[in-house]
Parts: C-alpha cells; structure tokens; sequence
C-alpha cells in the first residue's frame, strides 16, 4: 500500500485541477463527478467506492485532489485516510461527511486529511477550502464556477 500514487507530499496542480472522487453511494458519486466535470469544469480522472482496494485502481491517475466520503458509520476513515496519504506523491485529500462539523473536522484533520466538507454544503464549501489549499491561480486555471448547476 506504500506505492499508491494516491499518497505522499502534496503536488502543486500544473493546469487543470485533476480530480478523484471516492464515495461509497454510487448516486452521490455519480452527481458529484457530473458537477464537477459540466459546470466547474475540473478534470475528474477517477471515481471509485471509498474502500482501499477501490482507492489502489485510482492510484494511477495522478489526481491533485481526492473528495474522500465516509461512511455514515464512521466519522472519518482515520485508517483509509492515512493509507492515501503515506505515500510520495499523495494528492490533497478533501473528506466530505455528513456529520457534525465540529467533530469530523477535527477528525479528518487529525487523519491527515487536508480538509473537510460537509456533504450537504459541498457547492457553497469547496470553493473556499480549495482557494485555501491550492490557492486562486487553482481555482482559476480549473475555470471553477461556484454557482450550482
């Protein structure tokens, strides 16, 4: 698991954000990735069930960003986050959950994660928390559109 190209030092995206999506609800992940490609205009290289041998076929697609759902058992996959993260060239990891704010950001934080949005809020949230992580010329060179499809 120390070879996936999932994990280590943050890369800095060269053009287009390129972005991998892993969710366990196939309808969510769907609509997310749909969004994310038609009105944001992101380069999506990948969606997969959040479950690590799922994470191992993205591993090859270089992403600079995953959007990493939990489960609504877990607050945060604090195991699954730190296996994308342990290697060298890890993208930034973004865990998005449904529950309380207070307790899975410090959760997703504490996993190594690079931050956190609530799924219910993800088209108001992500674009803040990506201008924080990869700064404005990243949003602009994605062409990202904050406003809902």
């Amino acid at each position: 698991m120390g070879n996936s190209s999932l994990s280590g030092p943050p890369r800095e995206p060269a053009g287009r954000l390129r972005i991998a999506v892993a969710d366990d609800h196939s309808v969510y992940r769907a609509a997310l990735v749909a969004w994310l490609r038609e009105a944001c205009g992101f380069e999506v290289v990948g969606s997969s069930p959040a479950d690590p041998v799922a994470l191992g076929a993205l591993a090859t697609r270089r992403a600079d960003l995953l959007l990493l759902g939990v489960s609504s058992q877990k607050i945060v996959d604090a195991d699954l986050v730190r296996h994308v993260k342990s290697n060298s060239i890890a993208p930034r990891v973004v865990v998005m959950s449904m529950h309380p704010r207070s307790v899975a950001e410090r959760a997703a934080t504490d996993a190594g994660a690079d931050g956190m949005v609530d799924k219910n809020e993800l088209v108001r949230e992500l674009p803040g928390l990506l201008a924080t992580i990869f700064g404005a010329p990243a949003l602009s060179a994605s062409n990202w559109s904050p406003q809902p499809a």
